[in-house]
């Protein structure tokens, strides 16, 4: 059975246009910002590196990390100012109702 915190977590596509060969992270507050733990895989029938994340309904804040880089998601049009001088792009996650099936 789902405990009622796993009953709110989504499944959240992010994806990034890099080459083939370079190594893509997405990492933000849903990671605990570890630039390790959530790698992106290059898929090549999109040409774009992919990864899904679970998250929880609200903002949460990230970056990609290509190559050692930081950077903002280039697709996303909404970004925040961080502690470091730098913008956070931002994914909004809303709640969606649990269903139960049977």
């Amino acid at each position: 059975m789902k405990s009622s915190y796993e009953n709110l977590l989504t499944h959240a596509r992010f994806e990034l246009a890099a080459q083939a060969g370079c190594r893509a992270f997405v990492v933000g507050t849903f990671n605990n910002w570890n630039p390790t733990a959530s790698p992106m895989r290059f898929n090549p029938d999109s040409g774009r590196h992919e990864a899904q994340v679970q998250l929880l309904p609200g903002l949460h804040e990230y970056k990609f990390i290509i190559d050692g880089t930081w950077c903002l998601d280039p697709a996303c049009t909404e970004s925040v100012p961080n502690a470091y001088g730098s913008r956070n792009s931002v994914r909004h996650v809303k709640a969606t109702p649990y269903l139960n099936q049977k």
